[in-house]
């Protein structure tokens, strides 16, 4: 699993875990859609997603994986429009 918060070196990710919450911009702001994934190895990975308000499905509780390249922005661990999967909830049933 990555270690996003030692390593500084963008390089390409696959990442699993749980979107913490997300964040909207308002009308008349640059567009932009950031969810934070809480990922396997506990760390919290910043996703963001340029030139959108929204993003189906990508919302705080939902399970994702998601392909990257993960970098640093400002001292935190980054994802630029990574592809992303649904996945079913952990401990679901079915």
């Amino acid at each position: 699993m990555a270690e996003p918060a030692t390593d500084r070196a963008p390089r390409r990710v696959t990442l699993t875990g749980s979107v913490e919450w997300v964040t909207i911009q308002p009308v008349g702001a640059p567009p932009f859609y950031e969810a934070v994934l809480d990922d396997e190895a506990g760390e919290r990975v910043h996703l963001i997603w340029h030139g959108q308000r929204i993003v189906p499905g990508v919302d705080a509780g939902v399970t994702l994986r998601v392909e990257g390249t993960l970098s640093q922005q400002d001292r935190r661990p980054v994802v630029f429009d990574p592809h992303y999967e649904i996945l079913p909830p952990r401990g679901g049933e079915g």
